[in-house]
C-alpha cells in the first residue's frame, strides 16, 4: 500500500515517464540505487523524495488540503501521531530519539512563541531530512539532517517536526529548537494585495550578498532575486517567467554567506 502511494507521488511530481525509467535502470542497478539514479536525473534524490513522501502522507485523511498532494488524499487514512511525542515548548526544546530505516518520526510542539525559530537535527547520517509542518502546510523546504531550518510559527500553530531516515538502518538523532535572532529580514506588505494600488512588495533588511528564493505551497521555486546595492529589495510579485503570482500562501528563503532564514506571506488577487 505504502509503495503504491509513493509512486503516485512520483508521477505527480515528475511525470508518468519516471516510473518506466526506474524499471529500465533496474537492469543495471539494485532497486534503491536505481530509484536514486533516476531521481538525480530529475534534479532530486531518493532521500529528498522520501522526505516529500512523508509530507504527502501527513496531509492525507482529515488533514488533506484541497488541490494539493495526493488527488484522493481525503479518502486515505490519517497518519497517526504518538501521544508520547507531544510537547509544550516554553523556550528552547531538545529531544533525543530513534527513527527506523526508510521511515519517519513525528514530534508535536505546542505553544511555540511566534518568533523566528531555528530547528536542527544532529545524526550520524545526513541521508534524511528535517521539516516543520504547521497550519496545513510545510513551513519551508525540508533540509538535510545536520542542517538548520528556520521558520516562524503562528501563535495558534501546533508544529509537527518530521524527521525522515532514507537509509535502511535505524538511526539515533538529537533535535534542538531555539529562537533565532540572527536575521530580521521581513516582507511587506503581508498579505500582498494585487487588486489595487501598488503591486510591489519589499523585502526589508536583506543582508549583503544575499539571494532571495520564493516558493509556492507545493515547494516549487517560482522566483529568485539577487540583492543589489540596497538593503531593502523591491519585488514586482512576478515569477521567473514574468507572470504575476496567483493568490495563495508562499514561502521565502534568504541565503547569505553567514545567515539563512525563511518566512511566509500571502498574495491576494
Amino acid at each position: 500500500y505504502g509503495n503504491a502511494l509513493f509512486w503516485i507521488m512520483v508521477e505527480q511530481e515528475h511525470g508518468a515517464a519516471t516510473i518506466p525509467a526506474v524499471w529500465r535502470q533496474l537492469i543495471s542497478e539494485p532497486a534503491m540505487e536505481a530509484i536514486n539514479t533516476v531521481m538525480q536525473q530529475k534534479g532530486s534524490s531518493f532521500a529528498a523524495m522520501h522526505a516529500r513522501y512523508g509530507q504527502w502522507l501527513y496531509f492525507s485523511g482529515s488533514r488533506a488540503q484541497n488541490g494539493l498532494f495526493f488527488p484522493e488524499a481525503p479518502f486515505y487514512p490519517t497518519l497517526k501521531t504518538d501521544d508520547n511525542k507531544h510537547f509544550t515548548v516554553q523556550d528552547t526544546f531538545s529531544y533525543s530519539g530513534r527513527v527506523y530505516g526508510r521511515s519517519f518520526t513525528l514530534l508535536s510542539l505546542d505553544d511555540l512563541p511566534s518568533v523566528r525559530q531555528r530547528g536542527r537535527v544532529f545524526a550520524d547520517s545526513a541521508y534524511g531530512y528535517l521539516n516543520h509542518l504547521a497550519a496545513g502546510h510545510p513551513q519551508s523546504d525540508a533540509v538535510p539532517l545536520n542542517e538548520a531550518q528556520v521558520f516562524i510559527p503562528l501563535p495558534t500553530d501546533t508544529v509537527m517536526v518530521m524527521i525522515s531516515n532514507a537509509t535502511e538502518d535505524r538511526r539515533d538523532f538529537s533535535y534542538f529548537l531555539q529562537a533565532d535572532t540572527t536575521l530580521l529580514t521581513s516582507i511587506g506588505p503581508n498579505p500582498v494585495n494585487l487588486t489595487g494600488g501598488s503591486r510591489d512588495a519589499w523585502f526589508y533588511n536583506v543582508p549583503e550578498e544575499a539571494t532571495i528564493y520564493i516558493y509556492n505551497i507545493r515547494g516549487y521555486l517560482v522566483r529568485r532575486i539577487d540583492r543589489g546595492g540596497d538593503r531593502d529589495v523591491r519585488w514586482d510579485v512576478r515569477d521567473n517567467a514574468g507572470h504575476l503570482l496567483s493568490s495563495g500562501v508562499y514561502f521565502y528563503m534568504i541565503e547569505a554567506p553567514d545567515t539563512h532564514a525563511t518566512g511566509k506571506f500571502a498574495v491576494i488577487r
